[in-house]
């Protein structure tokens, strides 16, 4: 029986804990490595990914940051992209229930 995922929160946000989540959202986005924008995820379940800085020759940029959803089913957690649906698990990454 498969349980339904449920939104969620990190129990700590850690520099190890934030660092797996960045990895795997970086895997999840097929970059090296993404920023995640200001909130607290220990308190929010929507995670924000910032689009790559600007370079030196640019001046604007119309990309948005790309949103997440922290989910959790059973002893896992998982990230859910906005848009897609595409559900990537959270390895070294642990949740609880957002009421619970």
């Amino acid at each position: 029986m498969t349980e339904a995922k449920v939104p969620a929160v990190l129990i700590s946000s850690d520099d190890q804990t934030l660092a797996d989540l960045k990895s795997a959202l970086a895997e999840a986005m097929g970059t090296a490595r993404v920023e995640i924008g200001p909130g607290d995820l220990t308190q929010q379940s929507v995670i924000s990914v910032l689009p790559p800085r600007l370079g030196p020759l640019e001046g604007h940029s119309v990309a948005k940051p790309t949103q997440f959803d922290l989910m959790k089913s059973g002893s896992n957690c998982y990230a859910v992209r906005r848009g897609t649906g595409e559900t990537y698990q959270l390895s070294g990454v642990t949740c609880r229930a957002l009421d619970g």
